[in-house]
């Protein structure tokens, strides 16, 4: 479990969806964590459908961060930060040998119908090696039928001041919630590269393994706007 901060106002509304509106909102980090939190948004918008919570299901109709940051971090033991477990009450554990309680809602069949994430920031640092990327005007649509089912990401950002167009999907985003291995493919385009990545999210290195296919103008300008450039000599 986490801490969620609002800091700004609150509005919700009950027809013809369940809506909520919180202003500076604030997602804790892991206790060290690099940032001081995973997630901070300027506006968060969600509309709920009223007629499945009677059956315990969650049909968001439409998520929205508006400037939103969201800190990813790989901590020093190899641990992503952005794997959610539940909160551990304090107390013995109970000695009960009644059957638990079904949950009031059914995490498993939660559908997200459109979320969309604008003018956002993601920055990602790796304890283990102390090093990082960040992109900006990230502008980002999804949506999720159910956490073992593909997702699909369109959308674009800003890294080192060149627009990269983005094409995302995974396999399952349970697995990536749960830091576990799931297939992935990543099309990217921008002036300087169109890529293909195709692979997986290893579980024990949170990082990704598989083949990429690119191809662009000029290496040398490739590898200068990617922050490793070439030492001397002219071509490429």
């Amino acid at each position: 479990g986490r801490n969620l901060t609002i800091r700004g106002d609150v509005g919700v509304s009950y027809w013809p969806v369940l809506g909520l509106h919180a202003a500076n909102a604030a997602l804790a980090n892991v206790p060290g964590g690099r940032a001081p939190a995973l997630l901070t948004a300027d506006d968060i918008h969600v509309g709920v459908e009223l007629a499945p919570l009677l059956n315990r299901q969650v049909v968001v109709r439409q998520l929205v961060f508006q400037g939103p940051h969201i800190a990813l971090e790989i901590e020093s033991d190899g641990q992503p930060n952005w794997r959610l477990a539940p909160r551990v009450r304090p107390g013995p554990p109970p000695t009960t040998n009644a059957p638990a309680s079904p949950p009031i809602i059914n995490a498993s069949r939660t559908t997200l119908r459109e979320v969309t994430i604008a003018d956002g920031e993601v920055t990602y640092y790796d304890a283990r090696r102390g090093a990082g990327w960040s992109v900006g005007a990230v502008n980002l649509t999804t949506a999720l039928t159910a956490l073992n089912e593909p997702m699909r990401v369109l959308g674009s950002v800003l890294y080192n001041d060149k627009p990269v167009q983005l094409d995302m999907t995974v396999a399952s985003p349970g697995a990536i919630i749960h830091a576990q291995t799931t297939h992935v493919a990543i099309n990217v385009r921008s002036e300087l590269v169109d890529a293909a990545f195709e692979g997986q999210t290893p579980a024990a290195s949170s990082e990704l393994v598989g083949m990429v296919h690119a191809s662009g103008p000029s290496l040398r300008q490739l590898a200068a706007w990617a922050g490793v450039p070439f030492q001397g000599g002219v071509g490429f």
